[in-house]
């Protein structure tokens, strides 16, 4: 159930991030259609934002996390860049 409301909030366009101060947003973005099961964020997470994988359900805006930044599969990974 959580991965499909996750997929499904990135579809009507929304997220939840870590911005620079690790704070929790909920923030309008750009997706471009799924492949291979994943849609891809063109617009509205910047180079200093980290997208929210899991636990999600847990989160609040607002609150302070640590995140543990891994690299997600797809075109940004293939280049070698870390987001």
């Amino acid at each position: 159930m959580c991965r499909r409301l996750r997929f499904l909030g990135l579809f009507l366009g929304v997220t939840i991030l870590a911005n620079a101060k690790n704070e929790v947003e909920m923030r309008a973005v750009k997706v471009r259609a799924a492949t291979n099961g994943m849609l891809t964020i063109v617009g509205g997470v910047g180079p200093e934002d980290w997208v929210v994988v899991s636990g999600v359900r847990a989160l609040e805006p607002g609150d302070v996390v640590a995140p543990r930044r891994v690299v997600m599969p797809g075109p940004a990974a293939e280049k070698g860049r870390d987001r």
